[in-house]
């Protein structure tokens, strides 16, 4: 299909699609110079452009190719998530889908991208954070390969370890699919290294969903978030420090960012109470989502293969 490509992801995505056999149109200035396209015009099909975020894109389409060009995506990145499907108010029969990119998509999208222009680890990751000092950085490297490699963690180290483990409040961007945005919850930084940190959360009374029990007042957690993980592991205790129980959430990669982390759930959790076997939560949720085209198949055999290692390592 004809698809107008604009944004931080255009360089990668415009090169996975013609490598699909799309065809790219209105390339932007950037874009025609890094790959050398020709300045082809046409009315575009699909618009593909990023996401007021920037974790992501939206697809703006007829509803048919929108959901062909989602298909396109998720078979190339692997969890890319569609977190919400919308109609286009600007034009009749037109829809916008948000698609999140997680962890492992903007890793595929750093590659893709690197076989053209230098690019350095985590590129798109730490444009979102400051995509200024990114692109200074980029325009003085040249393609020698550890070079590129030691820029990216110099610049991840500057832009997000420095400012995160200066400790205090962090926030975990829990995002859910649906029409919610993301959940952010607060927390107290408690333990903290270049491969994750633990943080300590404060919790509304309310009811524990798995462990089948009440909230309580003065109840807290401790979550443990490691950069590149599947899977979030929340601990929950009383106010006076008695086990109530854990859970482990399954999810896109974490992401750490200055500010904490960010991950997508996909629904699926191991949940154990103490002294009891743990067991599988929400399986028929992920199964929903994947059913319904807001998860690739292969992202759900991922969250299930990740679930049953995390079940098995539990009831040993």
């Amino acid at each position: 299909m004809r698809v107008k490509i604009s944004g931080m992801y255009e360089t990668a995505l415009a090169l996975l699609l013609m490598e699909g056999g799309h065809e790219v149109v209105e390339p932007t200035a950037e874009l025609r110079a890094q790959l050398k396209l020709p300045e082809v015009q046409g009315v575009p099909e699909t618009i593909l452009q990023d996401r007021y975020s920037l974790h992501g894109v939206d697809i703006l389409g007829e509803t048919e190719l929108v959901w062909e060009l989602l298909r396109f995506l998720q078979l190339r990145l692997t969890d890319a998530v569609l977190v919400r499907l919308d109609p286009e108010e600007d034009r009749d029969g037109w829809v916008r889908a948000a698609v999140e990119f997680p962890g492992a998509a903007k890793e595929v999208l750093d590659r893709v991208r690197g076989s053209v222009v230098p690019t350095v680890p985590k590129h798109h990751r730490l444009r979102i954070v400051n995509w200024r000092a990114v692109k200074s950085c980029e325009q003085t490297l040249g393609k020698e390969a550890s070079l590129v490699q030691q820029a990216g963690s110099r610049l991840f180290q500057e832009l997000v370890l420095g400012s995160l483990g200066r400790g205090g409040s962090v926030r975990l961007e829990h995002v859910r699919v649906g029409a919610r945005p993301a959940r952010p919850r607060e927390a107290t930084l408690i333990e903290f290294s270049s491969e994750g940190f633990v943080v300590k959360r404060r919790l509304s009374q309310g009811w524990y969903d798995g462990l089948d029990m009440p909230i309580e007042e003065g109840d807290y957690a401790i979550t443990e978030i490691r950069e590149g993980a599947w899977s979030v592991r929340h601990v929950y205790y009383s106010g006076t420090g008695t086990l109530k129980g854990e859970y482990h959430n399954v999810n896109t990669p974490v992401e750490m960012y200055p500010y904490g982390a960010r991950y997508v759930d996909l629904e699926i959790d191991v949940v154990r109470r103490p002294g009891e076997p743990a067991f599988l939560l929400d399986r028929e949720r992920l199964e929903l989502l994947a059913r319904e085209g807001y998860v690739s198949q292969n992202l759900r055999t991922r969250a299930l293969e990740v679930a049953q290692a995390i079940l098995q390592r539990l009831n040993r």
